[in-house]
């Protein structure tokens, strides 16, 4: 047992030794020092980093560099620099073995494909989110309609107890995303897989080993425990999603017209698969699988974490949340219901929104590896290096928001209070031309349910259960703390 032990950190090592003196270049960028990052090296990796890098960028610039174990990390703390390192496809591979390129299986998708691949995947998957998305037609309209009323039926069942968001929350919002993409809805006993694939996901993707040394483990063939279980928990997830292509396989007719995005991808596959088409036969397949993992799983667990975010600071801010209410009751009533239509008319309910979403930022970070020598805002960035965007920092950046750490939705309203201003600098969702497609999609999502159960019910701290602490967590992704609600229907119904 020793001797492999001995091996492997020799192996490790020398591979930090040859990054360290063979990788050098012209790279002159500011940084930390290697005692000051060896100092914070426990940040590396937890909620703590991207605030760890927001305390560097005031010392060190907008762009600044370190190094780990012979690794260079460049990071973009503004608007600016976050789309100056977007705007090029050299710049937006994700690290070799990790937790990205686990679940898409190489570079597929819309996350793992580059290049001429990933314009061709983006094309339809923006094409198609437009055509089922939930303003698509009043078909897809109104099956939004009944699934906030479903939502709404099932809170009203879990009044006055203790309420956990996530079991009362997130499968509904999950599914709400899957009937939009495959007609259908995750299997409830099959929940718990999906439960445990974030948990895995999250340790996968925030491990500073993994990441750093996931090129050599992949060469060597030797994985990490953890990594094991979470290659077997996405093999799980794409069952499922191969359970769902086979049976749109079955009854798919290419003469009819497509009924969900899986439908239009399939007819996709089928009109344009010719040789070196990202949709060609097994490549199509494999982009389709990596597509379906993406906006399923990812996407809808991001929308449901941020959720749970609002929910907790309307929680908390109690007057927030009357202002939220008065404006939906103005706009439809006491007892109206809010639709797509009806949003236009809450802009407070929006800035609200806009302001926990830069807040929180479901991604805080997010970290690309460079494929060739290139320069971003006069800086030479060699090929290999790892560069990580600062959502959260730049959305907290006392120089770009007055007050970052204060919650003030007013911040996103003109003088009139009427029309939105300043979103354009919100990160959360990333930027540029590799910005989330589906955050139209999850916006519809988020101002529909925070409007329809703030008008139905009233959110308060459970008292017999106290927030410990206001710190977020880290599961897929960034995640409130842990906390337990009271909600109480306004209309007693």
């Amino acid at each position: 047992m020793g001797t492999p032990l001995i091996w492997l950190c020799l192996t490790l090592a020398t591979f930090a030794f040859i990054r360290y003196f063979f990788n050098r270049s012209c790279c002159k960028l500011p940084g930390p020092s290697f005692l000051t990052v060896a100092l914070n090296f426990q940040h590396l990796g937890t909620v703590h980093h991207p605030k760890l890098l927001l305390r560097w960028s005031k010392k060190y610039g907008d762009i600044f560099q370190y190094s780990v174990l012979g690794n260079r990390f460049v990071v973009f703390n503004t608007p600016e620099t976050i789309k100056s390192c977007c705007s090029s496809d050299d710049r937006q591979n994700y690290p070799h073995g990790g937790a990205f390129h686990v679940y898409t299986h190489g570079d597929y998708g819309i996350t793992g494909s580059k290049y001429k691949d990933w314009s061709e995947q983006r094309k339809l998957v923006v094409r198609s989110l437009r055509k089922f998305g939930f303003r698509g037609d009043e078909k897809s309209s109104q099956s939004l309609g009944q699934d906030v009323d479903r939502i709404i039926s099932d809170l009203a069942m879990a009044c006055n107890k203790p309420l956990n968001l996530e079991e009362w929350l997130q499968l509904p919002m999950m599914n709400m995303v899957w009937r939009m993409t495959v007609s259908s809805t995750l299997p409830e006993d099959r929940f718990p897989l999906l439960l445990r694939f974030q948990t895995l996901f999250g340790r996968s993707l925030r491990s500073s080993i993994l990441l750093i040394f996931g090129p050599v483990f992949a060469f060597l063939k030797w994985e990490l425990d953890f990594v094991k279980e979470y290659k077997r928990s996405v093999e799980g997830l794409r069952d499922i999603q191969k359970k769902k292509i086979d049976e749109h396989l079955e009854r798919h007719d290419e003469g009819s017209d497509p009924n969900d995005f899986l439908d239009e991808y399939l007819t996709k596959m089928k009109q344009e698969g010719s040789k070196g088409s990202s949709f060609e036969g097994a490549t199509g397949m494999k982009n389709l699988l990596a597509t379906l993992m993406d906006v399923n799983i990812a996407g809808s667990a991001t929308a449901y974490h941020t959720l749970e975010y609002i929910v907790l600071h309307l929680l908390l801010n109690q007057k927030i949340q009357d202002k939220v209410r008065e404006e939906v009751e103005v706009a439809v009533g006491k007892d109206g219901k809010v639709t797509l239509e009806d949003t236009s008319r809450l802009p407070y309910t929006e800035a609200c929104i806009m302001e926990m979403i830069r807040d929180f930022a479901a991604a805080p970070i997010v970290v690309k590896v460079s494929d060739k020598d290139s320069t971003v805002e006069g800086h030479f960035i060699p090929a290999g290096t790892y560069l990580i965007s600062n959502l959260w920092g730049s959305n907290h950046r006392d120089d770009l928001w007055e007050e970052p750490f204060v919650l003030k939705p007013e911040r996103f309203l003109d003088e009139t209070g009427k029309h939105l201003v300043n979103t354009e600098k919100v990160m959360s969702f990333g930027a540029g031309r590799r910005k989330c497609l589906g955050y139209p999609v999850a916006k519809d999502m988020l101002i529909l349910l925070i409007s329809n159960i703030v008008q139905r019910f009233k959110i308060l701290p459970h008292p017999e259960h106290k927030i410990a602490t206001l710190e977020t967590r880290m599961s897929i992704f960034q995640q409130a703390p842990e906390f337990t609600a009271l909600i109480i229907d306004r209309f007693g119904k």
